[in-house]
């Protein structure tokens, strides 16, 4: 059952509050206008896991949107600390999220207008074994990823395209939407990166077809260059996919989901194949090591 809803504490520019008054101005630029990024990181016997990796590719996301980051270094890591502790987590889904902040209701931020950044968190319990034993149904969206748009390979808060593709998804009953982009080739899942097993090779997407550079992907090449697999970046045409061996999505919540089935169409047995559940076993391992399990 999910915790009622505000609950616990929260972090806002720099102090800890109860997250039922952690509230930004009506005139916040991320709330006007999506100016902003947003991290999920998900935290195991209260240590968030690969939470550098987040915070750079947040740092490099507020490079591209010019968004200045004027706080301490630590700023945040010490929030996030704060906040799991605050809230005695132990298993969580964190969230950070730094907008362009308020000021003139235009679109053209005042260089001097100061960000805004907070961080809160949920008790997390993972998905049911089942999903990982018997595998996901995916659907292919209608609305199509803009692999053009520097937004697409940024956690933004522009998250539209992802919203319109997670609510066809669940129209249809199924796991998660796959995003085809403007040339045709898929991009990713509309909340999670994809991969297809051909041959006992991995291939994903490249960023430049409209992919996020997740954080669980870039372990997943971690993973499968210690184990001796060949992973390949390149596009990845609907017909591949289906003619793959096996094929699984990636995701800091949901870790490596087998996908067996998309539409109405099966992948290779339409069960979990043996690359995605090694893979999975060697991740589950790696987060035990990292988080002292």
């Amino acid at each position: 059952m999910e915790e009622p809803f505000p609950h616990g504490w929260a972090h806002l520019d720099g102090r800890r509050v109860p997250a039922a008054e952690a509230l930004v101005s009506i005139f916040d630029h991320g709330l006007l206008y999506g100016y902003g990024l947003f991290e999920t990181v998900r935290v195991y016997r209260g240590v968030p896991f690969r939470l550098g990796a987040h915070l750079a590719r947040l740092e490099a996301g507020a490079a591209l949107l010019e968004i200045p980051l004027a706080w301490p270094p630590n700023a945040l890591a010490d929030a996030v600390a704060d906040v799991i502790a605050a809230n005695g987590f132990g298993d969580a889904a964190l969230r950070i999220t730094v907008t362009r902040g308020p000021g003139a209701a235009g679109p053209d931020p005042d260089p001097r207008q100061p960000a805004t950044r907070f961080v809160f968190a949920r008790r997390w319990s993972p998905p049911p074994a089942s999903l990982y034993g018997r595998g996901a149904h995916a659907i292919v969206a209608e609305v199509r990823q803009n692999e053009a748009s520097p937004l697409a390979r940024i956690k933004s808060l522009n998250y539209g395209v992802n919203l319109l593709a997670r609510a066809e998804a669940r129209a249809a009953g199924a796991a998660e939407a796959l995003l085809l982009n403007r040339s045709g080739t898929l991009a990713s899942g509309a909340t999670s990166n994809l991969f297809a097993v051909t041959g006992g090779q991995l291939v994903t997407p490249p960023p430049d077809d409209g992919c996020l550079p997740g954080i669980t992907r870039a372990v997943v090449f971690e993973l499968a260059e210690a184990a001796g697999i060949a992973v390949a970046e390149r596009s990845l045409a609907l017909a591949d996919l289906l003619a793959a061996d096996e094929a699984f999505l990636t995701n800091s919540l949901r870790e490596i989901v087998p996908l067996v089935r998309v539409d109405d169409a099966t992948i290779g047995a339409g069960i979990p194949g043996p690359v995605t559940q090694a893979l999975l076993a060697a991740y589950r391992a790696l987060v035990a090591r990292e988080t002292g399990g």
